[in-house]
């Protein structure tokens, strides 16, 4: 079995360790099946791009506990667009 940093071990991606900046938390990313434990959802950061064999334009799917470097609050943007 291997160990992630500080010895845990599972991923530090693993949901259980309740990363706060998650797509689940993020503005830009809208549940599509809501499932405590396998939640997916939309991110809409970008405008859709066409997928070859695809019939329209697509957004990522991500799973609620992933994450990227453009995340933005929710809680923060409804703080600033309320100022």
């Amino acid at each position: 079995m291997s160990t992630y940093p500080m010895g845990s071990p599972i991923s530090p991606l693993h949901p259980l360790l309740n990363n706060t900046e998650e797509c689940s938390t993020c503005k830009y990313w809208d549940s599509i099946v809501p499932n405590p434990l396998d939640e997916k959802g939309i991110c809409r950061r970008y405008p859709p791009v066409y997928v070859p064999g695809e019939s329209e334009a697509m957004q990522p799917i991500t799973l609620s506990y992933d994450y990227c470097g453009e995340y933005w609050s929710k809680e923060h943007y409804e703080t600033a667009s309320r100022t």
